[in-house]
């Protein structure tokens, strides 16, 4: 097949083909890549890619941020029923999520989206593959309980909420101070996962500082087709 031909495969319609969730793109594409060889895998991404920008690219400054809240809720839900991963993934998520959000960061937009579950143990996949997840989109991920993972005190304590319950709130604070630095200092994308709530454990978070062109979101429900969200956007500055 020739690069046009190939490419063509690739050109959707509309921005929205390419992440959303209820055509489960982040099964079904990455299976399309993982088929191609490496010339043609390399060849489809640089279409994603350049679809991607071209669409958000051309997006006014009303529709670009509240397409950002579909496009990042979005990777959430599938990463909450995903049960495999690997380089396609990856490379998808890079070529969509990670090109929209340069597109974002590019247009003086950053993204706060706040998120307020609970998962089952073990807690595989907020502790380790939402890190994967979210890093491939370019987006800072901070859950606590992952943090706390990662303190020398943790040593073979049990990764459940039981066993890093002694260290959340050092935890939280790390993070919080994670966040203050990249999230506002630095104008970046965060995705924040609280997944055993305690009382004004998100006070400091949810009441950060928000620069102009901060989209904030706040999850609380069950990541589920038709549940809601919060959302507050600063108006860019012009």
């Amino acid at each position: 097949m020739t690069d046009g031909g190939m490419s063509a495969q690739w050109q959707f319609p509309s921005l929205v083909d390419y992440y959303n969730f209820d055509q489960e793109v982040l099964i079904e594409q990455p299976a399309r890549l993982a088929a191609l060889d490496d010339e043609g895998r390399a060849v489809a991404l640089s279409t994603v890619r350049r679809a991607v920008a071209g669409q958000a690219g051309a997006l006014d400054d009303e529709a670009l941020p509240m397409t950002a809240v579909s496009v990042i809720d979005d990777l959430y839900k599938a990463g909450n029923i995903a049960v495999t991963w690997g380089q396609a993934n990856r490379d998808y998520v890079g070529a969509v999520w990670g090109t929209f959000f340069a597109v974002l960061t590019d247009r003086g937009f950053a993204l706060r989206y706040v998120v307020e579950n609970t998962f089952p143990e073990p807690l595989d996949r907020p502790l380790v593959f939402f890190p994967d997840l979210f890093g491939a989109a370019g987006v800072l991920y901070l859950c606590p309980h992952e943090v706390a993972t990662r303190l020398p005190e943790a040593g073979t304590a049990e990764h459940t909420l039981g066993g890093l319950r002694f260290l959340v709130e050092e935890a939280r604070d790390m993070a919080c101070g994670i966040v203050e630095e990249v999230a506002v200092a630095r104008h970046g994308h965060l995705a924040y996962l609280e997944i055993d709530f305690d009382e004004g454990c998100l006070d400091r978070i949810l009441g950060l500082p928000r620069a102009p062109g901060t989209i904030s979101v706040f999850r609380n429900e069950a990541a589920l087709p038709g549940s809601n969200v919060e959302v507050s956007i600063e108006a860019r500055a012009s």
